[in-house]
């Protein structure tokens, strides 16, 4: 038998216990009860006598049982039990269905492992902990064996967590158990061994001498504390040493060693030096083997190593040969000598030899070093004597050539060797090789004026040179003066072209262009020239040149000659081209008894000549003129002369036959005789185009019927249908011009439009119906800018439409019609707030306009799209036994119409709640976890 607690959190609780893995496969039989001695059932009104109302069975078999009541009181303790049916043993799943409280006895943090032990050392506090709801629990602690600073039962119920300080050893068993008001228990203890940790002595251990530092033994553990080895630092010296291990749990203790040293044999030092690498013992000595300690292969008698301090030298040098700078014709070598590796006291000796290998007899103070002046093959070989042994070096062969070392000629840098005899001074400059001390610059003739005579940059004056001179520089170093660069200077006349300083032409003629002064023998002549071309002549000779302005404008020749290296300054000579006079180009303008002559203005003419018929006329500075006061039909010849003045050459004459029309010539159309106007049109300006020729603009025109003329135009405004003429008369022909137009009065079209709404709003398309006024009319209908054929127009979209009704005489009216979606009733759905549960009741009202309610046909009602209802469903109860979310789709036919409402119901599942067993040692017990 199991029993089970929880804290109800409403009036309602039903729990349903499914029995699995039964022995016997007879079941369980279960209950709820309301206090301790499990006297009042309150589960499922049962209404059995109190003796078997604490036990329902399902008979024998393996159902699941279900505990319910409705009669809870929220926040109260009560209690079910589990048990299996005829003695059978099974497990069960336990699943609480409404709005209980997990309800646990304890929940034990820090005895979370059942009797276990824990070892600690005097003085140390422990503290043990039950995290749990506290709700009518009651803890007791008690440890045994007790002592006089640990009683028994020290600390009072109702306390969860306790603390204890051991202060004397032993070992100890602290044992708590909880019970609620119905005496229900449980228990559970942990042992403590608290003892003192004896000190460790490691004893006496010999060590030799050379082996300290000593990290003392690790393979021991002297006082089984599982902490094994010398836990202090390093033994740096024999004697007794001792150190103070201290725990991380509090506990202490000492470390104590002896170590004794084992005398060794003296320590001997060894110097060994060789030529090259050499065996001592079992090593392979190099230079690399300095200072160093080596044990040797036999131990002592002790058993200790033997140690040698070995200093083993092989010789390391290295040297080069450093030839000076030549010096007064004479090189000096010098040795650079560095021996890497020597005990000390070495000596050097330097050996000096030519290529024939005869020894060279170095008398200066210094052996590292030799000079010699003449070519010579050098060679150098040294040794060095160390503790008796002699190492010798051979250096590769240094060939000397002082007179190599002379200067080589120097560079010049772009010396200027053509000088214009007027201009007779030029700088002149060079550059050495690397030692170069100084120059020494010579001239036969011409004076050096500025720069130093030795510097490697000079300024020389020709002034009084006539012939070719020939300039010389030379470089000195240490060991003397290089041989010299020289080269040749020669001496010209500079020429200096003349040119006249203005000349004119007229535009597209040509002009001779000459240099005046004599042509210098030897010269070159480059002619530049812009905007014209070279009829004559040659641009890269002395000239002259005959050169075409095809444009008018300004424009410059330029002439620059040269002597190779002498160059002229240039000269330049500016040319006006004056423009030809414009062609002149006549136009003119005939009337019946006048002409209008009209020409072209001409750029530079200050005053034009007019003929007629070869009689000259006059001279007038304006560009038109009128000939009055001529019969019609007259015809002469007009010329007009113009002349250029000052900016512009020639003269220009142009000649035009002109004459007047006749009567028959001038002339008046109306666009059409008869002209048709829609009935709403009158009052409007008719769109009329009148052409008239040959007449003069002052004429009267005058309008013969109903409307007014406006005022510079020939088109009236019309005031009704008639018979219209249109006159223009002039005075100076004595003869009038008409024409005339008849308008004829159309009435505009009638018709009637008739739309039709949809039925249903599912349905997007309408009807128009257009009826005309008069029967037999040829009528075309227009539809939102689109022809539409016949008169009845349907599925038309909903929305606001302009349909354009056009008669065959262009006539036109506009009917606006309007298509409108239909009006549905306002739908809505009454029910209670939520949340909603499983199991629970949830009644759905549908409300509708109570005015349209004869014209809903049916109802369908759907819920996750299966059939609910059909027919008359206005109220609908639901219950659901499962959470989640149910969608409710309602389907109303109205009209012979179709219409749609949607929501979503959310259903949550009520809340599982784990209960613990409060009569096991273990809380998940009976496997009654949700």
């Amino acid at each position: 038998m199991s029993w089970f607690a929880f804290i109800a959190g409403s009036n309602h609780a039903q729990i349903t216990i499914t029995p699995f893995n039964c022995a016997n496969n007879d079941g369980i039989q279960a209950g709820i009860f309301d206090d301790c001695d499990f006297s009042d059932a309150v589960f499922n009104n049962n209404p059995y006598a109190p003796e078997y109302i604490d036990c329902e069975s399902p008979d024998g078999d393996m159902s699941a049982i279900t505990l319910e009541s409705f009669n809870l009181i929220p926040g109260q303790i009560y209690y079910f039990y589990v048990d299996g049916y005829e003695g059978d043993v099974c497990s069960y799943k336990v699943d609480i269905i409404s709005a209980t409280q997990h309800f646990e006895l304890h929940n034990l943090t820090s005895f979370t492992q059942g009797n276990d032990t824990v070892q600690i050392c005097p003085n140390t506090s422990y503290t043990l902990g039950v995290d749990s709801l506290k709700l009518d629990i009651y803890y007791y602690w008690k440890i045994n064996p007790a002592t006089t600073s640990l009683p028994y039962d020290t600390f009072t119920r109702l306390d969860s967590i306790v603390n204890w300080t051991f202060r004397d050893t032993g070992e100890y068993t602290i044992s708590m158990f909880a019970t609620n008001g119905c005496d229900i228990t449980d228990t559970i203890q942990k042992t403590f061994k608290v003892y003192e940790l004896p000190d460790e002595d490691f004893g006496t251990i010999s060590q030799c001498s050379n082996e300290f530092p000593f990290g003392g033994p690790q393979d021991i553990d002297p006082n089984g504390d599982g902490v094994f080895g010398w836990q202090g630092p390093n033994i740096t010296a024999p004697g007794r040493d001792s150190f103070l291990v201290n725990r991380p749990d509090g506990c202490s203790f000492w470390q104590y060693i002896t170590v004794d040293p084992l005398p060794l044999q003296p320590r001997e030092t060894v110097t060994l030096v060789d030529c090259q690498p050499f065996a001592y013992h079992d090593l392979i000595l190099d230079d690399t083997y300095k200072n160093f300690p080596y044990t040797l292969p036999v131990n002592d008698r002790n058993g200790c190593d033997s140690m040698v301090m070995i200093n083993a030298y092989i010789p390391v040098i290295s040297a080069n040969l450093s030839p000076s700078a030549c010096s007064n014709g004479e090189i000096t070598v010098s040795c650079s000598a560095n021996v890497a590796s020597s005990p000390g006291g070495h000596v050097l000796n330097y050996i000096w030899k030519d290529e024939f290998n005869n020894i060279i007899v170095d008398n200066d103070a210094n052996p590292a070093t030799i000079s010699s002046n003449s070519k010579i093959d050098l060679n150098l070989s040294f040794t060095m004597t160390v503790l008796g042994k002699v190492y010798q070096i051979d250096l590769p062969s240094l060939q000397l050539y002082p007179s190599l070392e002379l200067p080589l000629s120097p560079q010049t840098n772009a010396w200027d060797l053509e000088i214009c005899k007027d201009v007779p001074t030029s700088n002149y400059s060079v550059q050495g090789s690397a030692g170069t001390l100084s120059y020494v610059w010579t001239t036969n003739n011409g004076d050096i004026i500025d720069g130093n005579a030795t510097g490697n940059s000079v300024n020389i004056d020709f002034l009084e040179v006539d012939n070719n001179v020939t300039i010389c520089a030379a470089a000195v170093n240490g060991c003397g003066e290089g041989p010299p660069s020289c080269l040749d200077v020669s001496f010209l006349d500079r020429p200096n072209p003349d040119l006249p300083t203005q000349l004119s032409i007229c535009e597209d003629s040509v002009v001779n262009v000459a240099i005046q002064n004599q042509m210098m023998v030897g010269a070159t002549y480059l002619w530049t020239v812009n905007g014209a071309n070279v009829v004559s002549g040659n641009p890269n000779t002395f000239g002259p040149l005959g050169l075409r302005y095809a444009q008018p404008g300004n424009y410059q020749i330029t002439v620059t000659a040269s002597n190779k290296e002498c160059v002229g300054s240039p000269d330049v000579v500016n040319i006006e081209v004056i423009p030809a006079i414009t062609q002149v180009q006549i136009q003119a303008v005939s009337y019946a008894n006048k002409v209008e002559v009209n020409w072209t203005p001409v750029p530079c003419v200050a005053q034009y000549k007019i003929y007629k018929d070869g009689l000259y006329q006059g001279t007038t500075t304006f560009t038109t003129t009128i000939f009055e006061s001529l019969k019609p039909g007259d015809t002469f010849v007009v010329r007009i002369d113009a002349e250029g003045v000052g900016c512009a050459c020639g003269v220009s004459s142009a000649s035009s036959q002109v004459a007047t029309l006749s009567c028959d010539e001038v002339q008046i159309a109306l666009s059409a005789p008869s002209y048709l106007v829609c009935e709403p049109d009158w009052g409007i300006s008719l769109p009329l185009s009148s052409v008239l020729t040959g007449a003069m603009t002052n004429g009267i025109g005058l309008w013969n019927g109903p409307g007014i003329l406006t005022s510079n135009e020939f088109l009236p405004s019309l005031a009704g249908p008639g018979s219209h003429k249109l006159y223009f008369n002039y005075e100076e022909l004595g003869c009038a011009y008409k024409d005339s137009l008849t308008i004829i009065n159309i009435k505009s079209p009638d018709a009637s439009v008739l739309p039709t709404d949809p039925e249903c709003k599912e349905d997007d398309s309408g009807t128009i119906e257009v009826i005309p006024s008069a029967a037999g009319s040829n009528y075309n209908y227009y539809l939102d800018g689109q022809r539409v054929n016949g008169p009845m127009l349907s599925g038309v979209s909903i929305g606001n439409h302009q349909l354009e009704i056009i008669d065959g005489n262009l006539c036109k009216i506009v009917k606006s019609v309007d298509i409108h979606p239909p009006t549905y009733p306002t739908v809505s759905f009454i029910m209670d707030e939520g949340p909603f549960f499983d199991n629970q009741n949830i009644d759905i009202t549908l409300k509708e306009l109570v005015g349209e309610q004869q014209l809903i046909d049916s109802i369908e009602w759907y819920v996750n799209g299966e059939l609910f209802c059909a027919g008359n469903c206005y109220s609908s109860r639901f219950t659901f036994e499962e959470g989640g979310t149910y969608v409710h789709q309602v389907i109303i036919y109205y009209k012979n119409c179709l219409m749609e409402e949607r929501f979503d119901l959310v259903v949550k599942d009520s809340p599982k709640v784990y209960v613990s067993n409060i009569f096991s040692a273990s809380a998940s017990s009976g496997a009654n976890g949700i």
